[in-house]
């Protein structure tokens, strides 16, 4: 979750303009340059305010905290705590930080349930049987109709000549590409049965 609160640099020495891999790992990569060489992001002053986003803990000294901060500019920093003076949250910069936070999570929400959401031409993995028991556990097929019963999902096998429908819960989302590998291994199985135990 993003911090929010404002910060003064107070010392502009105390910043990881390197420090790739950290920056990686919070998920901030744009916060560290390869090298002093071929950073471009404009320099910390001492002074600046900023606004904090998120911290770690540094990877040889537990005991000091790196944040990773937004210049007015936009650019994201990585700093030591000991590098910055933070300001108390104000109400406003709280419920700022809040409504962020919220963005972020509804944002998170909707990826997710975009993921989860099937719909006609997706590619499932039966759980548990089919309504009418022409699919079983573990059969891949695609969905073709949807509706707003309570077996909502009109489901066909891969060569179009098995239909039936499903509930929700006997279904699972899968990418194309899992479908296709799951697919080609039934197909191998097929000229290959010794392989398969």
């Amino acid at each position: 979750m993003i911090d929010g609160r404002k910060a003064i640099v107070t010392n502009k020495g105390k910043e990881y303009t390197t420090y790739k891999g950290f920056a990686n790992q919070l998920g901030y990569p744009e916060a560290a340059a390869f090298s002093d060489s071929s950073d471009v992001r404009k320099k910390l002053r001492n002074g600046d305010e900023v606004t904090l986003i998120v911290s770690g803990e540094h990877p040889y000294d537990r005991d000091r905290l790196i944040w990773v901060i937004e210049s007015g500019n936009g650019e994201k920093h990585l700093i030591g705590g000991a590098g910055l003076s933070i300001q108390p949250h104000t109400p406003r910069t709280l419920l700022a930080t809040k409504r962020a936070q919220l963005a972020q999570l509804t944002a998170e929400i909707a990826q997710i349930e975009a993921e989860l959401t099937i719909k006609p031409g997706d590619w499932v993995r039966v759980i548990y049987r089919s309504h009418h028991d022409a699919f079983s556990d573990g059969d891949i097929v695609r969905v073709v109709l949807t509706d707003t019963t309570n077996i909502p999902y009109n489901v066909v096998s891969f060569d179009g000549k098995m239909s039936d429908w499903t509930t929700a819960d006997s279904v699972v989302k899968i990418t194309p590409t899992e479908a296709k590998a799951a697919l080609l291994a039934e197909i191998e199985a097929l000229f290959n049965p010794q392989e398969v135990a």
